[in-house]
């Protein structure tokens, strides 16, 4: 998977004022109109890998009923790799998922073990952990150690496929590398986190699957799919089959 400044580097002139111009939208959204989350407010690793790990496959909204309780009784990785299993699942029921505790713990276990508790910076590090993949260990190296690193969830690549007209090769798009890279090539040059931050809220409220708000949409003047309606639906909500 490319780095950042490699993909950058190869990046076209033209390509790059987009980015730039898209990257700027994003931040901006973000500091007007971003979500709070007690977790946002934490850069302590573990707390930030335990969110991460809640995150999955579950609602933003869902996860902040329990995470605070969760936080509270488990305060630490040592805490949580000696609870008993049933008690974490029975804190983490609301949340579904047959499995996300029993894979919270054996995570909180490796990191004592392998780490000295300690949760890992680095990338191939954070993915040897049972149920970390690609996503949340760059989310933990982002949210947590403040790398500039890029995001990719279905969020963030329906965004990339509407606003720019990026696709990628494979049927799931989070696993090709081409979207990665491309995602990688429009991190800002200060503000990662926040741009991180903004992709996510903004495909969580404005640039939905369904009904998109296009017309609050940020970057309803540089969207390809917004521009390429001709004008006919400016103003209201896209139906989602146009931009699918």
């Amino acid at each position: 998977m490319p780095t950042t400044k490699q993909s950058n580097r190869r990046a076209t002139p033209a390509a790059r004022v987009v980015g730039r111009a898209f990257s700027s939208a994003i931040v901006a959204w973000f500091a007007d109109c971003g979500r709070e989350f007690p977790w946002r407010r934490s850069r302590n690793p573990y707390e930030i890998l335990m969110a991460e790990m809640m995150l999955r496959k579950t609602t933003a909204t869902l996860v902040a009923s329990v995470y605070s309780d969760f936080i509270r009784q488990y305060s630490s990785v040592f805490q949580l790799a000696d609870a008993p299993l049933e008690d974490v699942r029975a804190l983490l029921k609301p949340l579904g998922i047959a499995g996300r505790a029993r894979l919270m713990v054996d995570a909180a276990e490796a990191i004592v073990l392998r780490y000295d508790g300690e949760v890992p910076a680095d990338a191939d590090e954070l993915r040897s952990l049972p149920g970390v993949g690609t996503y949340t260990a760059r989310a933990v190296q982002c949210f947590a150690f403040g790398k500039e690193v890029a995001l990719v969830d279905t969020n963030v690549i329906r965004i990339l496929r509407r606003a720019l007209g990026i696709h990628g090769r494979r049927a799931r798009a989070h696993t090709d590398p081409d979207v990665w890279a491309a995602a990688d090539s429009l991190l800002p040059l200060r503000g990662v986190r926040e741009y991180n931050l903004g992709l996510l809220d903004l495909g969580a409220m404005t640039c939905t699957a369904n009904s998109p708000a296009c017309q609050e949409c940020p970057l309803s003047t540089m969207c390809v799919t917004y521009s390429c309606s001709d004008g006919l639906l400016r103003g209201r909500s896209v139906p989602a089959q146009i931009l699918s």
